[in-house]
């Protein structure tokens, strides 16, 4: 009889020991990068329970936000059109268990040309590149000598560079393009019946050569 009790007494403290499995979660890429033209990735989420996933910024978007148990879920990016990176931290969320993915995007790549054209039916006679820094100091100026009706100019931007204006000749008189930022990297210059010149179809100011 005493054996019995003390049998009994055994299994019951057993069972009272006998706790489920802790929650578990694992993910197989802690951290996600995405180029600046944005994309899709697939990360995949290793659970013994029911999980969320939150932290998501407007750029990014994620699908599924919650599942259970072992699955998967698409991060896609849009593109980046800003001059800075930009990241968020998701948070996958089962029970008492948590992992993170941290999620990061390149900026926009910068310029490194502007290219010109003569969309005109005159030769310039002269045909000048400025680029100024953020105090509107001069960086470079380069003169390309003449550039004829069809042709176009490739020029590197500097180091430093924030924007450029373009300066040509042409019967006997200077003229000066707007100041346009390093971003705008193409400009296309034409001329009416009356020799007045604009890029891409702003006009540009006339000054005398005397002026130059």
């Amino acid at each position: 009889m005493m054996a019995m009790l003390m049998l009994g007494a055994v299994l019951s403290l057993s069972s009272c020991g006998d706790d489920s499995d802790p929650d578990e979660v694992s993910v197989s890429m802690p951290s996600v990068n995405f180029s600046e033209n944005g994309g899709s990735q697939v990360v995949q989420i290793t659970s013994n329970t029911g999980w969320t996933v939150s932290g998501a910024q407007s750029w990014l978007t994620v699908a599924p936000v919650s599942g259970s148990k072992n699955g998967s879920i698409s991060l896609m990016a849009s593109a980046n059109t800003e001059s800075s990176s930009r990241s968020c931290v998701l948070y996958v969320n089962a029970g008492s268990a948590s992992a993170v993915i941290t999620v990061t995007q390149s900026a926009v790549s910068a310029p490194t040309r502007v290219t010109i054209t003569n969309g005109s039916v005159y030769t310039l006679e002269r045909f000048r590149v400025v680029f100024l820094n953020s105090r509107f100091e001069k960086l470079t100026d380069r003169d390309f000598g003449t550039l004829s009706p069809g042709s176009s100019v490739t020029v590197d931007i500097p180091t430093g560079a924030t924007e450029y204006y373009m300066a040509t000749y042409s019967g006997s008189t200077w003229y000066f393009s707007p100041n346009y930022t390093v971003d705008y990297t193409t400009l296309n210059l034409t001329t009416d019946e009356i020799g007045n010149w604009s890029a891409n179809s702003a006009p540009v100011r006339k000054l005398s050569a005397a002026t130059e």
